[in-house]
């Protein structure tokens, strides 16, 4: 498990999944595919396991995309201090 501490801002677009969409889709395929699905972000997350199933079916895919309504402000001291 990874975690990064980052300023959220409102409309930001989070991916948290598996390896097994980052080792099959290509970094650029990945934000194509959330841009053009933008309005969608539903419809972006079944064409990205698309992608990845059409690249090899040996990994299991787990993925979601999230997408920031508001501004979200944290103390200077950070959510996990």
């Amino acid at each position: 498990m990874e975690l990064l501490e980052d300023i959220v801002l409102r409309k930001d677009i989070y991916l948290p999944c598996s390896d097994g969409l980052t080792d099959l889709v290509e970094y650029n395929d990945i934000c194509l595919t959330i841009t053009k699905f933008n309005d969608n972000l539903k419809l972006a997350v079944k064409q990205l396991i698309a992608k990845a199933n059409q690249n090899s079916r040996k990994d299991n895919i787990s993925t979601m995309l999230c997408r920031v309504n508001e501004n979200f402000l944290l103390a200077r001291a950070g959510l996990l201090r």
